[in-house]
């Protein structure tokens, strides 16, 4: 159709003897570049988990942030009852759904409902409990006190796509804070 393309940032003009090549090795870089950079900052972020930083946007279910250290939680004296009364009805023997038929029943807020409440959000909702809530909370070591990350990461630096990881690839650092339930129950 000789349709003349011409990049001004980047200094390309397709009448240009080096075009071809010069484009190849631009697009090869732009290409490097931000691959690069997310594994340098993976690579910070791990270093930090390692240390037992939470470096979430949102603490778990029954926890805050500390006001006075970011990177510390606290418990959340409402809701940790409720994780707490969580753990105890599956150790008495109730299944999972039985443990989120008993919670929604009694109007409990699901857990981002909560969030949204205590974030001064006014909702008339409270939500249905799934028993895949229930049973991340239960496996979840973060109760114990155990601080327990990269549950979960991104398949790369260009999708948003996050997918679960096995327990062995979990950072876990013990005794990183309070714990809600002990290790027996």
């Amino acid at each position: 159709h000789d349709i003349r393309y011409i990049a001004i940032n980047d200094d390309i003009d397709s009448t240009a003897d080096n075009y071809s090549d010069l484009l190849q090795f631009k697009l090869m870089f732009n290409e490097y570049y931000p691959k690069d950079i997310s594994k340098k900052v993976r690579s910070s972020i791990n270093i930090k988990k390692k240390k037992g930083q939470f470096l979430g946007g949102i603490p778990p279910y029954g926890y805050n942030k500390d006001p006075n250290n970011k990177y510390h939680l606290v418990i959340d004296e409402c809701s940790s009852k409720i994780v707490l009364r969580m753990f105890k009805m599956f150790a008495d023997g109730n299944s999972l759904q039985k443990i989120a038929r008993t919670l929604t029943s009694e109007h409990i807020p699901i857990p981002s409902v909560y969030k949204d409440l205590s974030r001064g959000l006014k909702s008339t909702a409270y939500g249905i409990w799934q028993t895949r809530t229930i049973d991340e909370i239960l496996k979840n070591p973060t109760y114990i006190g155990n601080l327990t990350q990269g549950r979960r990461k991104k398949v790369s630096h260009k999708s948003k796509k996050i997918k679960r990881t096995s327990k062995e690839q979990w950072i876990t650092v013990e005794n990183t804070h309070e714990p809600i339930v002990s290790k027996e129950l």
